[in-house]
């Protein structure tokens, strides 16, 4: 394993951390008010690693090794935050 391994680990770790916690704050937007339990960082995790268990697929025209890390940072960050202040957009009209 070399340093750029350990760079895309770390990338990897920081990046579901942002993700999961973009996703209980949107769960606290949306889905307490329905009567839902508040949930947080950890339980945020939890369920998106359940989904991805039913919602994986394969991309079949790129290999992990042939993604660019600058692309896996740019999904991996300017994903979690357009979902987020979209959703902060609705929240705010609701």
């Amino acid at each position: 394993m070399d340093m750029r391994d350990v760079g895309e680990f770390a990338l990897a770790l920081v990046l579901a951390a942002w993700k999961a916690f973009v996703l209980s704050v949107v769960w606290g937007w949306f889905v307490v008010p329905l009567g839902a339990p508040a949930i947080g960082v950890l339980h945020a995790y939890g369920l998106m690693l359940m989904l991805s268990l039913v919602t994986y697929s394969i991309d079949r025209h790129k290999k992990l090794e042939e993604i660019a890390t600058s692309e896996k940072l740019v999904f991996g960050f300017v994903h979690p935050a357009v979902a987020l202040a979209i959703s902060g957009a609705v929240y705010f009209f609701i």
